[in-house]
């Protein structure tokens, strides 16, 4: 026997095979395909007829008429043959030719003639055939061919069909068992009622997602109207005691100033925390494009016009790089995340030491790196763990103002814009801050 040319090698045709769902239901194709290899036997005026499937070891008999074969290893099918080559292959009297004629095939059902047509599937894989025997010598019509030539058409496209059911409703259901549908009608239908679920699905999704979008848009709504309503008396209070303090050192009244200076501060701190609730209620809302492209100096620009009084006040030094990057993010997010880093560093200065604030970057392939360092009073190791959680503060003593919402406002942030982060600090030399973060892709 001469060496059988390699078919389709890459990939293999048993993982071909796997995907119409051969191995997991071999009787579910017999109800499929037993017409067509009626047909086939009846049209060329042969006893028998059968379609099989083949792959590098085995030959599976997938239907048949007439016959009774079961699975047998390739190099004993006389398909092996046809699949070698596209089309139809006959040979006439199997008996002599050198191919043959030692099978085992042959000489347990007493087959003569052969006839296989190949079966291509729309990959351009050839897995398998259908052929027709005789126990006979017998030639076939050019009608006869032609008609072989057609049902293999048709019989690939039945295949084809099974295996995009069951490929989509796998998709939908990973616990499909295949014997449970043997025909299309049943995969079809086991389909239907799958894609209807998940429209159900996606209708209930969508209602909730709208009911979501509703209290999102109350509760925003709610944060605003509180903020407005309790700091527009502050900002009263703290007016009006200012016009206080002027009248009474106008008028030489002595009076303890002490009470004055408390409503303001006072004022100043529940407006603060206001404007920082209303900031991470926004914040959370997470319905800001984090993939718009974002200049690094653009974003450091609005920073320092925002912090502008906070600088003055504290002659502080800050130290921008002259390198542009591009980040991937939103603006409004990058400057509230930068804002407060750059804030916490001049706010949290040695005393007699002028605030210092250097941002350096540098290129990390796919990210942007981005190192914050201070050289203010630092952060305790005990707390350098837990400085980002809400409401937790590095320094509880008063002497500082806060109120711990500022960098987790921060970790969410960078959650949500992809960035690594990490922070080192040294008690009274300084803190730095390490950010990777993505940059766009071009």
């Amino acid at each position: 026997m001469g060496t059988l040319p390699k078919i389709n090698a890459t990939p293999k045709i048993s993982e071909h095979l796997s995907k119409y769902g051969f191995f997991e239901n071999k009787n579910g194709y017999r109800q499929l395909l037993q017409e067509s290899v009626e047909l086939a036997a009846a049209a060329t005026n042969c006893p028998a007829a059968y379609i099989s499937l083949i792959d590098e070891k085995n030959q599976y008999v997938i239907a048949q008429s007439g016959i009774l074969l079961g699975t047998c290893s390739r190099d004993e099918s006389i398909c092996q043959f046809s699949v070698a080559k596209d089309g139809l292959n006959i040979i006439e009297d199997v008996r002599k030719d050198e191919r043959t004629k030692n099978l085992s095939i042959v000489k347990d059902q007493k087959i003569v003639f052969y006839a296989g047509h190949t079966l291509t599937n729309s990959d351009n894989y050839t897995i398998g055939a259908i052929c027709v025997i005789d126990h006979e010598y017998r030639t076939l019509t050019a009608s006869q061919k032609s008609t072989l030539k057609i049902l293999s058409q048709h019989i690939i496209q039945l295949l084809d069909q099974r295996k995009y059911l069951l490929q989509q409703i796998k998709l939908l259901n990973s616990n499909f068992v295949t014997d449970h549908c043997r025909d299309l009608d049943g995969l079809r239908s086991e389909m239907n009622h799958l894609q209807q679920q998940v429209l159900k699905q996606n209708r209930l999704v969508h209602e909730q997602y709208e009911s979501l979008e509703v209290k999102n848009e109350a509760l925003t709504y709610f944060a605003r109207m509180v903020s407005h309503d309790i700091r527009e008396p502050l900002r009263t209070i703290a007016g009006f005691s200012k016009l206080l303090n002027k009248e009474i050192k106008s008028k030489g009244i002595e009076l303890s100033e002490d009470y004055l200076e408390y409503i303001q501060t006072a004022s100043d701190k529940l407006s603060q925390l206001t404007s920082q609730v209303l900031e991470r209620t926004i914040e959370r809302k997470g319905i800001v494009d984090t993939n718009e492209k974002t200049a690094l100096c653009d974003v450091l620009a609005d920073v320092k016009l925002n912090l502008d009084k906070l600088i003055q006040d504290k002659e502080a030094i800050l130290m921008f790089p002259s390198q542009k990057f591009m980040l991937r993010g939103n603006h409004v997010m990058f400057v509230q995340l930068f804002q407060n880093f750059i804030s916490n560093s001049i706010k949290y200065h040695r005393e007699g030491v002028k605030p210092k604030v250097k941002i350096s970057v540098f290129n990390k392939g796919q990210k942007c790196g981005v190192v914050i360092e201070d050289n203010g009073i630092g952060i305790p190791n005990e707390k350098l763990n837990s400085i980002f959680n809400p409401y937790e503060r590095a320094h509880t003593d008063g002497s500082y103002e806060g109120f711990g919402i500022g960098l987790n406002t921060c970790k969410r942030i960078m959650q949500q814009l992809d960035c690594n982060y990490s922070i080192k600090s040294e008690v009274e030399k300084g803190t730095s801050i390490f950010l990777d973060i993505p940059m766009p892709i071009s």
